[in-house]
């Protein structure tokens, strides 16, 4: 065992012990904390605490404020998996720095009338729209929807073929291209040589050989995953019995085939109970478009829709001169539901940018259309009914509105003032060219061997026609003898960086390849892979710089998102003063128990985020200043620097002060122990050896 192979599996097994023992000490303390007598509280006094807690202020501005329960909320909307980062003092400050940022801006577009805008207030109700349909199709149509355990066995029984689970068979195969292979095959298994053995040495199915011959989930379609179509040989396999000492032999249009058939599970069916869900969700749905489309239908004849189809059809709406825009492409009693022009040449462009969908083609042109005036009809319905009064606590909504208010006030008094001239986009392009210039790489063809022996043998033959400059031949000869011939040998690009394209760091090979010229080719030598290879120059490609023009977007926007960020920061530096805040962050307090905040920081280290494991760290020692909990988490932070992040300095300072900080502990030999193999005084291997 070599002295670099002990020191990873010391560490290693230093690492799993430390984590041991604070899981250990976190369960220990849950445990003695539940062992504790209890006290005995009135519910209505817990839950005036709770609520009084629930409205600390940690945010107060001259007109508003931003409480606890206002924090939580915003962070429970954060995906699941990330809110444990937010829960900490660190991470809580971070959510609330946003929330009062948008909390100022809000304020001032108040303050300015945005709200009060006839542009915002249509696009307000251009954003409440879907949610305004939504809500009302869930509470007006889909909550009307009653259906019994009755209606959905009757479909079970009337539509049992959409539950039942198709035949399914697992074989070992091997496959071989010519008879006499096949001959040779045949001959060993007749003389009782082990299947797996000739798998691995015959089979030419890189699918199957791949898998020790495996294949699964043949399904008798005719289709064979791994081999292709061939309903011959799927036949086949589903005629023979299971026999795992039967090997089975066939010529088909896709090969030589052998195979065992080791499973054969017959055609079944669902049981009601595993898919009565899915039949609910199935049924409901069905039921809710039924209603759905009869109150459309409705709607129709109510106010007169009619749609000019034949125009809808033929017509390219993005290509319209607006001279155009007048034409009435649908009609009604009801002027909100009537469209131009111009209004169809709006909701196709939106479609097309926003989801790419092809208004070219008439069929979708045609939908698109349809279903607008469909969404337009329900939101006609809704607010005629007064169902926006009576959502309009609804979060959601309240949201929405917000943010159309916020997004007025940001594009006034952000993006529009953040323009950028001529002049200083030439200048940018003076000073910044060199960044964006294209890198000069190389192109190189490689031959790879498993022996030098072979490899000096064919480097002569390459070496001659490199010079001759026959590519062609070169080629065919690659693709003839060497080991890989993955895109016929070629490397590319080649930077001046010590990394080779499909290999990885290789300073050496990465050397050779920025200094062999044209019309040479190298000397046999081993890569990094154990592979003895040699190479040649293809192509030698310059730096090469961008023009201005190809630039220009790139450095437009650029400068505007700079420009934008320095007003923004200054806005918020205005709005600060003007609506007083005062910021209570001494009334946050940490939501994640210590045990997570470890569990968290050793994620991170599996999942090779190290810097967010040294996050968590320091929301340890930060937040549980214990002598316990900070000290092991102190260690950790340095084990990190050490062995993850290779600073041996930080790592040295970390465990000296960790040493001074705590004189008498349980883990200072261990850190004593590193600080002496930082320094190269001692080899960890010694340990094992011990």
């Amino acid at each position: 065992m070599t002295k670099r192979v002990k020191h990873v599996i010391t560490l290693l097994l230093m690492l799993s012990f430390m984590f041991m023992l604070v899981n250990a000490e976190a369960k220990t303390s849950k445990k003695s904390k539940t062992t504790k007598k209890p006290v005995e509280k009135k519910t209505e006094e817990i839950k005036v605490v709770e609520k009084t807690a629930q409205d600390t202020i940690l945010v107060q501005f001259s007109n508003s404020k931003i409480t606890k329960k206002d924090l939580n909320d915003r962070i429970a909307k954060i995906p699941p998996m990330y809110q444990s980062r937010y829960k900490t003092i660190d991470g809580q400050k971070q959510v609330l720095d946003a929330m009062v940022q948008e909390e100022l801006f809000y304020l001032e577009a108040i303050a300015q009338g945005y709200d009060k805008k006839p542009e915002t207030i249509d696009n307000i109700n251009k954003s409440l729209k879907p949610i305004i349909n939504e809500k009302y199709y869930q509470k007006e149509l889909a909550a009307n929807v009653k259906l019994t355990d009755n209606d959905y066995a009757k479909f079970y029984e009337e539509n049992k073929n959409q539950f039942m689970v198709p035949p399914s068979l697992k074989i070992k195969h091997l496959q071989v291209n010519t008879q006499g292979a096949a001959d040779s095959v045949q001959t060993l298994i007749n003389e009782g040589k082990s299947f797996d053995d000739l798998i691995s040495v015959y089979s030419t199915n890189k699918y199957s050989k791949d898998k020790k011959g495996i294949i699964t989930n043949i399904r008798h379609n005719q289709y064979i995953t791994g081999i292709g179509k061939d309903k011959e040989l799927d036949d086949l396999i589903f005629a023979k019995p299971v026999d795992e000492n039967q090997i089975v032999s066939a010529h088909t249009e896709s090969g030589f085939h052998f195979f065992q058939k080791l499973e054969h599970k017959a055609e079944s069916y669902k049981a009601f109970d595993e898919v009565k869900n899915d039949i609910a969700s199935q049924l409901k749905f069905k039921e809710e478009q039924k209603a759905y489309t009869a109150l459309i239908e409705e709607l129709k004849k109510q106010y007169q829709i009619t749609i000019d189809e034949e125009y809808v059809d033929k017509t390219d709406f993005l290509s319209l001169h607006p001279d155009q825009f007048s034409r009435i492409v649908v009609n009604s009693s009801e002027p909100s539901l009537v469209y131009d022009s111009k209004r169809t040449f709006d909701l196709l462009r939106n479609r097309y940018q926003m989801e790419k969908i092809n208004v070219q083609d008439p069929k979708i042109r045609k939908s698109a259309v349809n279903k607008d005036v469909e969404a337009s009809l329900l939101y006609h319905h809704a607010i005629l009914k007064g169902f926006d009064k009576q959502i309009a606590d609804d979060a959601e909504v309240i949201q929405t509105k917000r943010t159309v208010i916020l997004r007025s006030l940001y594009q006034a008094e952000i993006m529009d003032k953040a323009t950028v001239s001529e002049d200083e986009i030439k200048k940018y392009y003076e000073d910044n060219k060199n960044f964006f210039a294209e890198k000069p790489y190389r192109e190189i063809r490689q031959f790879s061997f498993k022996t030098e022996k072979e490899a000096n043998k064919y480097r002569k033959k390459v070496e001659k026609m490199v010079k001759k400059g026959q590519e062609e031949k070169i080629i065919a000869l690659l693709k003839k003898v060497s080991v890989s011939t993955d895109k016929d040998g070629l490397l590319s690009p080649v930077y001046n960086n010590g990394i080779m394209p499909t290999y990885g760091t290789d300073q050496e090979y990465n050397k050779k390849a920025m200094e062999i010229k044209e019309k040479e080719t190298s000397t046999v030598f081993k890569n990094m892979r154990g592979e003895f290879v040699f190479f040649y120059l293809v192509k030698d490609v310059p730096e090469k710089e961008k023009t201005l023009e190809e630039l220009r977007l790139t450095i437009e926007n650029n400068s505007r998102r700079k420009k934008a960020t320095d007003i923004f920061e200054a806005k918020v530096k205005e709005y600060r003063e003007k609506f007083a805040v005062k910021e209570n962050y001494d009334n946050l307090k940490t939501q994640v128990s210590v045990s997570e905040l470890f569990d968290m920081a050793e994620t991170a280290q599996k999942q090779n985020n190290y810097r967010e494991a040294v996050h968590y760290y320091d929301q340890i020692i930060k937040d549980y200043a214990n002598g316990r909990d900070d000290y092991k988490a102190w260690f950790m932070k340095a084990f990190v620097y050490a062995e993850d992040l290779k600073d041996n300095n930080k790592a040295l300072q970390l465990y000296q002060e960790m040493l001074v900080k705590w004189p008498q502990g349980e883990l200072n030999e261990s850190a004593k122990f590193m600080i002496e193999t930082l320094n190269g005084e001692k080899d960890p291997a010694m340990i094992l050896g011990e």
